[in-house]
């Protein structure tokens, strides 16, 4: 189990959403694939008509709180896409 500091609290994440997590902030403020997430992050074959990925980014959105952009980061779906882990709009 991998662990993760937010704010100053820990959160504790499954082996895999810690490898997607990595995954994530090494590609920051880029898109990334399903098919290059699946490659990269599982070590057996992936199907990509599984919903596996995006069960698992889901909770990494909540576990992280980046489903609000609180912590100044926001974790996108993009449709037909991937994902992209980026800055958060900031409110005016």
């Amino acid at each position: 189990m991998g662990k993760a500091d937010v704010a100053g609290d820990e959160v504790k994440l499954r082996p895999i959403e810690f490898d997607l997590a990595m995954e994530l902030f090494r590609n920051m403020d880029r898109p990334l694939t399903r098919e290059w997430l699946w490659s990269t992050v599982w070590e057996r074959g992936f199907d990509l008509q599984s919903r596996s990925l995006d069960t698992n980014m889901s909770c990494l959105r909540r576990k992280l709180g980046l489903h609000t952009g609180k912590h100044g980061l926001s974790l996108q779906s993009i449709w037909g896409t991937g994902y992209q882990l980026s800055q958060a709009a900031r409110a005016l």
